[in-house]
Parts: C-alpha cells; structure tokens; sequence
C-alpha cells in the first residue's frame, strides 16, 4: 500500500469508520471512486480500522452538494446517534467538497456529531493550527474550481466564436454537424459540432411558427405535429432565435449564425402572442383583473371571496340528463389543493340576496350622506395639499428664474465654456420639468369635486337601486361591481352567511357609476348575516345567474 498520511489520535485502532468518495466522471478522472475504494480498504486493513459504510458519488462536480445522493444521505445518517460512526475517510478535501462554504459548514455539522474528519492526502497537522491549514487547503480547491470553470468557458467561447461549434443538444429542428477543428497531441483529429437545420424536422417547425402566429392554441399546435412531449416545453420554443438565424450563447450573440427556419414578421407575430399569453400566466391568480374572472358572464365572478380560506370562488355551471343547467359559486383553493371545505353556494340565491342588500344599503340615506362627507372631507385635503404644492413649485421656479440669470450674465461677462453651458443646460431641463409639474397641479386644482345636496344623493342612489330592480342585466352587473369591492361567502347548512365590503362614489353618472380606490369602503352583513334559501329552488332549479347574458 502506499504510504499515506496516519490516522489522528481521536482515531485509534478498532474505530469505526465511513468513507466518502466522489470523482468528476471521464475515463482519465485521477484517482477514481474504485481506485479510492480500494485504496481505502487497504488503508483501514492497515491501520486497524472498521470501515463499515462506503458513500460515493460518481460522476458529481464538488462544486454543489445538488444531486450528490450519497453525500446527503451520509450528513443525514450522521445525525442518528447509535449508528454515527467515529471518523469519516475522505481521499482529499477536495472530493468532499470544493466550494468554501459548503466545506466549512459540512465539516462542522459533522464535527458537533462527534466524528473525525481525516483526509488520507491533505497534511493537516493535529492542534491548534490544523483547522487554519484546512481553511487555507479549501480556499485553494474553490479558487482551482473557479480556474477550472473559468478555462473551460474561454474554450468553449473559442470554439463557438472560430468554428461555430456548439457543446450540448442542438434545439427541435436542427442537428449536430461534425467539424473538424484540429488534431490533438497524439495526431489524431479533434471533432466538435455545430448546429444546422434538420431537413426532416425543419418543415415541421415551420408550420408550428405559421399556425400559432395564426392564433392556433398550443394544445392544436401539439395535436397536429407532436413536437413535444408536453405543451410546456413549447414556452423556450418560440422565443428561440436560432429559428431566425441567430445563435445566443452564454454572453455572445452570433448574427447570421445559419440559415433562419422562420421569417422575420411570423417569429415577430409569435412573440407578441407569447407575450400577451405570459402577462396573463403570470397574472396572480387572486386578481380580480384576472382573464377569467374579466370575462365571466357571471354576475359576482370579480367579487366573490372564500370566507374560509380566502381564495376567490368561481362560477361553475353543471347540466344534467334533462338539459336542465344549475349554476353554482365554487372555491378554488378546494377544487385545486382540496383543503378548503367550503360547500357550493347556489348562484341564484346568492346573486339576489346581494342585489336586496345592495337595494337596502342604497336606499339607506345615511350611508350615501356619509359616504359623501367623507369624500368631500377627503377632496378638500387633497386640495390643500395641491395648492401648498403649487406655492413649492412657483417658489422653486423663481430660484431656477435667478440662477438662470446668473448664468447667462457670466456667459456674456466672461464667455462661454463647455462647464457654464452644461450648467445651463442642466437649469433648462429642471425648468422644463417644473413647469410641467405645475401645469398638473392647476389642473388639478381646477377639476375640484362637484357640490351635491341631499335631494340630488338621494335621487342618485334611488336611481341605482330602481336599476337594480328592473334593469337588464348588462346595467345590474355594472352597478353591483362599481358598489362592491369584495364579498366574503360562508354556507352553513340552508344558510349563506357573508359580508359585503361596498363603496360609494358620489361624483359617477346616474347609468354607469364608477367607483375609485379612494372611495369609502363599508362592511354591510347580508341580510343581518345570512341568506335564507330553499334548496330545491335555490339549487335544483337554479335559474341562469343575473350577468349570464353579459359579454
């Protein structure tokens, strides 16, 4: 056996041992995991240790513990006392790990459980000094990890700049070419690849650019020509310039790099539709902005809210044998996690029980009046807050004023220069930008809010309930969603419990009221807190919902 260096003193003859033991993968990987084994068990036959577990991680960069199996599942291991072992075998510190602060955390999780950490090629000296020599050993592993990445980049940078050589696997519709780019030491040829349009596969990736800038849905898309496995990996597809004739690798962007799969204006067209589709995937799901709840045709699909778990409810419609269509309000978080346990809410039931509350609250004169002080009281603050900024900003300008004329005096006193006249400049753009600031200021100063009194509140809010009422639907859905800003449901047997948290905005039209995020909220319970209904009427026979007939 080679000689290698001893065991430290904490590991005496008869200890119990594991051993850890990686290589990088590659024929001419140094000192590989089976050569490491073997000279371990030597090792341990030699010195009277028990090697009891072999951990190894084949073909695993130590520059991350990520998809390192064995090395995790030996720091797990460690943690049961009655299996620990005494000391841990590794070749170098450098198959434990080479990033600093993986090395150093590890080596000391594994310390506090009481095992030895002995490298049978890393000199460390027992003592005081020894943890000072394994720091400076793990400083040099990271920096020789970030050499080694560091040349490997500037080859691979090389190549694809000198031979348009590309390393990995070329994307749908291309393939590898082989090139030659040299020989190597021994005389024989080195071969690399670069990537060029697949004959068989291209006209298949043209027809999928040409049906989704038709507006085609993926999942046809998918259907038709079964490019992917899944639709999901069609979300790189498309954004790929390869397909118009440039290569982006790493931080380089070759032009021209082959000939384009795909014209100019379709990949346009496509990227316009991905970018339209991702604003909306990425829309929060509780939104009530989101597409869906946008567009339903249901009346409280924007406004409704589990009072269980918070997550919105949405309109669900179910048709039986007859034909006959019931309509109900359902939890999303339950249809998607299944932890939530809110029941289905009967959509006629509910959907009239809030216009009666919204009817009541609209003919109740102190709502509306106080709503509307609130408002006034609101404006009038803002009014003042903008004429106190007018004054800042008219004082601002008069300085700006005085400095200009400084300026321009020394000008025509000394002469110009390249500082003076940037100065100005500089001066010029504040100017511009003040004025600016002050023009909206007045305009908003001018717009102040319309004066009401009580006859013309009273005859508004009338108005929107009689519309309530009697209104089609179109105007019921308006109104209710311009009142409410959020409704929070519970079902309790033959009861909907729930509160209805409204506004109120005294400065919108008697047909189409709006209602801004400053306007004065109220929490208003439903019907003294609950909706009374029947169940054959309020779920068997439901009749469509109120807003079904919208958009």
């Amino acid at each position: 056996m080679t000689d290698y260096l001893p065991p430290p003193s904490t590991l005496p003859p008869g200890s119990i041992a594991w051993a850890y033991l990686r290589d990088s993968g590659g024929p001419l990987q140094e000192r590989s995991v089976g050569q490491q084994k073997a000279e371990i068990e030597a090792y341990c036959q030699h010195h009277g240790l028990s090697l009891t577990l072999v951990f190894a991680d084949v073909a695993r960069s130590g520059g991350s513990t990520t998809g390192r199996d064995q090395f995790n599942e030996m720091v797990d291991m460690s943690k049961h006392e009655s299996t620990r072992p005494a000391g841990l075998l590794i070749w170098n510190y450098a198959r434990f790990a080479r990033d600093l602060d993986d090395s150093q955390f590890y080596k000391s999780t594994l310390r506090k459980r009481g095992l030895t950490i002995h490298s049978l090629t890393d000199p460390i000296p027992e003592g005081a000094y020894g943890q000072v020599v394994e720091v400076i050993i793990d400083i040099a592993n990271q920096e020789k990890k970030r050499q080694t990445s560091r040349d490997a980049q500037r080859g691979l940078h090389q190549l694809v700049q000198q031979f348009g050589c590309v390393p990995g696997t070329p994307p749908t519709g291309f393939m590898r070419q082989p090139v030659e780019i040299g020989t190597r030491r021994d005389g024989s040829t080195r071969i690399a690849a670069r990537w060029v349009p697949d004959p068989a596969m291209a006209p298949r990736v043209q027809q999928a650019f040409a049906l989704r800038a038709a507006g085609t849905s993926l999942a046809e898309i998918n259907s038709q020509l079964r490019l992917f496995g899944s639709i999901n990996s069609y979300r790189t597809f498309w954004s790929n310039k390869l397909y118009i004739g440039v290569l982006e690798y790493a931080d380089m962007v070759i032009e021209n790099y082959c000939e384009p799969l795909i014209d100019l204006e379709t990949w346009e067209t496509v990227q316009k539709i991905s970018e339209h589709h991702a604003s909306h995937a990425n829309m929060n799901s509780d939104s009530a902005d989101h597409p869906r709840r946008v567009a339903s045709e249901h009346l409280l699909s924007k406004l409704l809210r589990c009072a269980r778990c918070g997550s919105p409810l949405w309109a669900h419609v179910t048709q039986k044998p007859t034909g006959q269509h019931v309509y109900s309000y359902r939890c999303t978080q339950k249809a998607r996690r299944h932890d939530c346990d809110l029941p289905q809410l009967p959509a006629w039931s509910l959907e009239h029980g809030v216009i009666d509350k919204l009817v009541e609250v609209l003919r109740d004169e102190v709502y509306y009046l106080q709503a509307y002080r609130a408002l006034q009281r609101r404006q009038n603050e803002r009014v003042d807050e903008m004429d106190q900024r007018r004054k800042d900003l008219q004082k601002d300008l008069v300085t700006l004023h005085r400095q200009m004329d400084n300026l321009t005096a020394a000008i025509a006193e000394r002469g110009h220069s390249r500082a003076l006249l940037d100065r100005l400049d500089a001066l010029e753009v504040q100017e511009s930008d003040l004025k600016t600031a002050l023009t909206e200021v007045k305009a908003g100063l001018a717009h102040p809010l319309r004066n009401y009194t009580d006859e013309h509140l009273r005859a508004y809010a009338n108005r929107m309930a009689d519309l309530l009422v009697t209104g089609d639907p179109k105007i019921k859905y308006t109104i209710v969603n311009s009142l409410v800003q959020e409704i929070r449901m519970d079902r309790q047997g033959d009861q909907l419990i729930g509160t209805i948290t409204i506004y109120l905005d005294a400065d919108a039209s008697d047909e189409t009221p709006n209602s801004p995020d400053n306007s004065p909220p109220g929490d208003w319970p439903l019907q003294d807190g609950n909706i009374r209904y029947n169940k054959r009427e309020g779920m068997r026979k439901s009749r469509p919902p109120l807003g079904a007939q919208l958009l």
